[in-house]
């Protein structure tokens, strides 16, 4: 066994939990950059920009609309709901 493939089995994989805590922190940096009360993107719209699937993405849209930071109804686009910078509730794990 190369070591090119040892390196390759100590990766791992990536766990859905480490891939919804940055889609959250990715949208929370968002939210952040806009008016209170804007129009978020549709979630088709969002999915495709961060690459990552509807459930996914209604995982960290959750997350955020439990502390407060969206506002969400059933079969319409979520709004930013904050006055202030919610980046800063967030810890943003590090981007390789």
């Amino acid at each position: 066994m190369g070591a090119a493939s040892q390196q390759l089995e100590s990766l791992g994989r990536i766990g859905r939990q480490d891939l919804v805590l940055a889609t959250t922190a990715r949208l929370a940096k968002f939210i952040a950059s806009v008016e209170p009360g804007a129009r978020l993107p549709t979630e088709k719209e969002l999915c495709e920009r961060l690459g990552v699937g509807r459930s996914t993405l209604r995982e960290a849209m959750g997350s955020l609309a439990f502390i407060g930071a969206v506002e969400t109804r059933q079969g319409r686009i979520e709004q930013a709901n904050l006055s202030f910078p919610i980046y800063r509730l967030i810890v943003f794990p590090k981007q390789a």
